[in-house]
């Protein structure tokens, strides 16, 4: 214990005794920042952030239209529909879709299939002539379409990111020289 103090010590001695010579003590050694000008031209830009404003993050569209659609089930599991069966059939149509609406899409597709599946189950069951193969159909219809909605959320959101533009305030060098103030504008369409 008592060689590793002697060793921390020396090196710190070391480290003082070279790096504190008389020359870089004095404040006058290094030439002052000078501000940008016409000369220098525009200052550089800034750092992007990890996450640009109006992105979308797509774990968070998966979270939502999986987390809606297991968060429906639960609840239909549990009787918390009962009596309300209209109000569980919404849920059931519209909580996938959550994660499309979180990336600003409308989740149109998912939406009807899910609509036209039940609306098929619902004949199917109610003995208006329904028959096996519509039930299965009706079932294809719904699973598919959740499936879909819950699978391509995330994929809409990488999707939405890459078409994303940008407006940002920049410096521009005019025809004598000086700075004005403009606007650059970023995007992939």
């Amino acid at each position: 214990m008592r060689s590793l103090a002697v060793f921390t010590a020396t090196v710190l001695a070391l480290a003082l005794a070279v790096g504190a010579t008389p020359a870089a003590a004095q404040p006058g050694i290094t030439s002052p920042i000078l501000p940008p000008s016409a000369v220098d031209g525009p200052p550089p830009p800034l750092a992007r952030s990890a996450k640009r404003p109006g992105s979308h993050r797509p774990g968070v569209a998966l979270l939502l239209s999986f987390g809606a659609t297991t968060a429906t089930i639960v609840a239909a599991s549990k009787g918390a529909f009962d009596g309300h069966e209209r109000l569980g059939i919404a849920a059931a149509i519209l909580a996938p879709a959550a994660g499309r609406w979180y990336i600003g899409e409308f989740g149109v597709i998912g939406i009807g299939a899910r609509l036209a599946g039940i609306a098929l189950l619902l004949q199917a069951v109610g003995g208006n002539g329904g028959s096996e193969a519509s039930v299965t159909a009706s079932i294809v219809l719904v699973v598919g379409s959740t499936c879909y909605d819950i699978v391509g959320s995330p994929i809409s959101a990488d999707r939405q990111n890459r078409r994303r533009w940008a407006a940002a305030p920049t410096a521009l060098a005019t025809s004598s020289g000086a700075l004005a103030p403009g606007v650059g504008i970023n995007g992939r369409f």
